[in-house]
């Protein structure tokens, strides 16, 4: 496709080469792509700036993303940002530069972002783009890693902490220089407004903006401003520019903790000594639990984990930031000659504030709680705050714990007598990961998917599991150590429990195996070593029987690959055959050593649908009614094929694969076997 664009944020260096956000202005062969943002993938690394109208010819493709349930979608987030696709380049031609009044705050930041550069180390230059400029595009991974595992993410966003800091300082410079009040109100709305353009409104930014200027217009005009009309104001707007922030992390938690301080700081604060510094500390930490109270749920439902560390270190390191916002405000209206005098004690300042967000510990992984649990945690806490003053509404806050108990016994109960039989391929990308359920709840997680450029089981495979209650696997099946079957599971032997681990004999030793070896020793976790012939009960009603591979492991091509563990799932009328990733050698080994005793209810196709497995011959001996395929969107290795998608075909057997579908859910019982697939929910 050609189209005509506008530069809307300017290119960013990836190690793919450069990205840009660009607002498609005209597209004669995708008419529905006008006035879209796309993001712009240049591999010659071209560098646009903001405002520049440019002609593309490339490729349109959609966003993708791991599509699970309870796990982070990078497409939703993305539209979010108003972002609904990408365009890998092959051919741009700048035309010309828009000057209009809306690219002049954009242009401001890129200034600001050069100045920052020019005059700091990069990590420095990074930070300071972050909390004044709110860009945290060029953040180090390890950074952004480090707050979100520490629970600070929120400390990097521009929120109340931030826009006050601001108003002190415009309030400040205003009182010295300009006598009438009005006229320092107004000013401080306007450089307010000016600098919501600047970092693009963020959700939070905006929430703390709007609601400081409809109190800034309440004092001009002499009334008294309510909370709740104001953050309902704030919020209103924010969903009616965006619906998307509705489910944006940054606009939940920025709401919610308002709302806490505002309710809960006045009935925690304490007067405890009569030292300033120790009441001041007092004082810093109760804030931030009042703060951390109404979102913790949030944050275990989101994230699934909760660092103990979080109150201490965020209390520690939120002075840094309110410093690290003079600073940067200092930076940008001093010469640089003034500047370069200070820039060791800036450097090292920003050394120590890193150094500190780096520190975690005490991180504890937690279930997702069920939405009664949370209904009832919030309506506990709206009646410790007393916020219910009349009678009705106190009868009503209790009312709505006992039905929370009441139907949190139900769900306990119905769990309990429930008997299906579950099956859940997940969506690892290009990999396999399927977690079953056995209908005396016994968890089996067969492979865990994996990528060399990203950590599928802290980010994919342990939240899915603790969205789905599981903090405990009783039977962990490594069909084989290559990474997009194993990397994931490693995560997950580390993170939680794990009873015992089936592997099989290894005719090479590779890095994974050995990274698995150092991890079991550590973990003690039970290692069951098994071979053709051999079957574990996993309970009354269900059973593995291995069929592959012998104990000679005597397929000496691809052995890796062709000595994956091949495993038939049994219970009662249905069976599931896990084929790992074998190649058509090892299919006709088995297809010789059983023929018609393979047949399954369920085939997990081998090596996510190559051309170098699922002959017709095996096919023909399975016999399955229906074939799940783990595979990666739009990958580079052609996965599947069409000859393997044809042999299924043929066959009537019904497929269903993760790059389509996403997540897929099987859930068996005696009446009924019922399919749902991620996009169904």
């Amino acid at each position: 496709m050609t189209a005509v664009a506008t530069v809307r944020k300017s290119s960013v260096q990836k190690e793919f080469g450069t990205e840009t956000i660009i607002e498609i202005k005209e597209c004669k062969k995708n008419k529905q792509l006008k006035q879209t943002r796309l993001k712009l993938v240049d591999k010659r690394k071209n560098i646009f700036e903001i405002g520049d109208i440019i002609e593309i010819t490339g490729e349109y493709e959609k966003i993708n993303s791991y599509k699970n349930h309870g796990v982070f979608n990078y497409e939703k987030y993305l539209k979010k940002e108003k972002i609904y696709g990408k365009i890998q380049a092959t051919k741009i031609e700048k035309m010309k530069s828009e000057k209009k009044i809306i690219t002049i705050p954009k242009k401001f930041q890129e200034k600001a972002k050069n100045k920052f550069k020019k005059i700091f180390s990069e990590k420095t230059a990074n930070y300071f783009n972050a909390i004044i400029l709110g860009d945290k595009t060029e953040l180090d991974k390890e950074i952004k890693n480090n707050f979100q595992t520490g629970g600070l993410s929120h400390l990097l966003a521009i929120s109340g902490m931030h826009i006050n800091t601001i108003i002190i300082i415009i309030t400040y410079i205003t009182s010295k220089t300009i006598k009438n009040i009005k006229t320092r109100k107004i000013l401080l709305i306007i450089i307010l407004i000016i600098y919501g353009l600047i970092i693009e409104f963020t959700p939070s930014a905006t929430r703390a903006i709007v609601m400081s200027i409809i109190h800034i217009i309440a004092t001009l005009l002499f009334k008294k401003d309510n909370f709740l009309i104001n953050i309902s104001i704030a919020s209103l707007m924010l969903l009616m520019i965006n619906p998307y922030y509705l489910i944006d992390t940054g606009y939940i938690l920025s709401f919610t903790a308002t709302i806490s301080i505002i309710y809960i700081y006045p009935k925690l604060n304490k007067k405890i000594s009569n030292i300033k510094l120790i009441q001041k500390i007092i004082d810093s930490i109760e804030f931030s639990i009042s703060a951390n109270i109404l979102i913790i749920p949030i944050i275990i439902y989101m994230f699934k984990k909760v660092p103990l560390s979080m109150i201490i270190i965020g209390t520690i390191i939120s002075p840094f930031i309110f410093i690290i916002e003079i600073l940067g405000i200092m930076v940008l209206i001093t010469p640089e000659i003034i500047l370069k005098s200070v820039k060791e004690i800036i450097e090292k300042f920003i050394s120590i504030f890193d150094f500190i967000s780096s520190i975690h510990f005490f991180i504890i992984y937690f279930k997702v709680p069920t939405t009664s649990q949370i209904i009832m945690y919030y309506a506990i806490v709206i009646n410790y705050i007393n916020i219910a003053k009349r009678k009705i509404q106190k009868k009503i806050i209790k009312l709505v714990i006992i039905l929370s108990i009441a139907i949190q016994l139900i769900q306990i109960i119905t769990l309990y007598i429930s008997n299906d039989f579950i099956i859940n391929l997940i969506d690892v990308g290009q990999g396999d990961s399927t977690l079953i359920i056995t209908s005396e709840k016994r968890k089996i997680l067969i492979d865990g998917g994996g990528n060399e450029n990203y950590d599928v089981g802290e980010n994919v495979l342990i939240p899915y599991l603790l969205n789905k209650r599981i903090k405990k696997i009783d039977y962990l099946i490594i069909s084989h150590f290559d990474t997009d079957h194993i990397g994931g599971t490693l995560k997950v032997i580390e993170k939680l429990q794990v009873k015992k681990i089936i592997i099989s004999m290894q005719k090479e030793k590779t890095n994974n195996f050995e990274e698995f070896l150092k991890l079991i020793n550590k973990r003690k976790n039970e290692v069951i070593i098994v071979k053709a012939g051999d079957s574990i009960q996993v309970d009354k009603s269900t059973r593995i029987d291995i069929l592959w591979p012998t104990e000679k492991l005597e397929i000496t091509e691809n052995s890796i690959n062709n000595n994956s563990i091949v495993a038939k799932v049994i219970t009662k009328d249905t069976s599931i055959l896990f084929t790992g990733d074998i190649e058509k050698v090892a299919e006709k080994a088995l297809v010789e050593k059983y023929g018609h005793n393979l047949q399954a209810s369920i085939l997990k196709v081998a090596h996510h649908g190559s051309k170098t497995s699922t002959m017709p011959e095996f096919l023909d001996n399975v016999n399955p009614q229906m074939a799940l395929i783990g595979v990666g969107y739009n990958n580079n290795f052609g996965h599947p094929s069409i000859t393997t998608i044809q042999n299924l075909k043929k066959r009537n057997i019904e497929i269903f694969r993760t790059d389509k579908c996403g997540e897929i859910n099987i859930r068996i019982n005696k009446k009924r076997k019922k399919v749902k697939k991620y996009e169904a929910w």
